[in-house]
């Protein structure tokens, strides 16, 4: 499934910066809040930065769950004759192949120049974290990845201080619009949706 993901304004934008004046060193403050809301958490990316990214698929193609099963059963003539061999790939096709796939996010921002860099589709929360951040230390010297979600959307919003706002939902217009009403509750004035993603399985 294709995922467009952008900047509010240009869809076509992979990991962008919007340029405005450096806000004011004012209290920082966030606000998370969405449909399928959960703990805001930082993560310490120092070590993030020298990691290579590697470019990984969102799940394995269900082609490959079934070379897999091939390869890890054992069959003979005998096996096969009795009907055995196609009773244990079976199996292992039940087990492995129907187990439910998930799709991984993050954001990654910096609240100074307001750089941000996001992913979608990742087959892990880490993979997802190291995409982001990667994508926004192309425009900023601060980013952090601040939000990770999974099988959702998930908006950033910030106005003309440090503080920002966070929204999960089940739609790209349901995650701005509680991106919106978190950067509202911070305080922060002109807030605008920067950059949302979604991560579908």
């Amino acid at each position: 499934m294709n995922t467009s993901l952008a900047r509010a304004d240009d869809l076509s934008a992979g990991a962008l910066w919007l340029p405005q004046q450096t806000p004011a060193k004012l209290p920082t403050g966030i606000c998370i809040t969405g449909e399928y809301a959960m703990p805001f958490r930082y993560l310490a990316m120092n070590g993030f930065a020298a990691l290579a990214v590697l470019t990984m698929p969102a799940a394995p193609a269900k082609a490959d769950c079934v070379d897999d099963c091939q390869a890890a059963t054992y069959c003979d003539s005998t096996m096969h004759a009795s009907g055995e061999c196609s009773e244990k790939l079976n199996q292992c096709y039940q087990l492995q192949c129907n187990k439910p796939r998930h799709a991984f996010g993050a954001i990654a921002y910096d609240r100074n120049s307001q750089a941000y860099g996001y992913s979608f589709n990742q087959p892990d929360g880490d993979a997802a974290s190291v995409v982001a951040l990667k994508n926004c230390q192309k425009h900023g010297s601060g980013c952090e990845v601040v939000y990770g979600f999974t099988d959702a959307c998930a908006a950033l919003a910030a106005g003309n201080t440090e503080r920002y706002g966070i929204g999960e939902g089940g739609s790209r217009e349901r995650a701005e619009k509680n991106a919106m009403t978190s950067c509202t509750q911070t305080n922060s004035e002109n807030c605008e949706v920067l950059v949302w993603s979604c991560a579908r399985p």
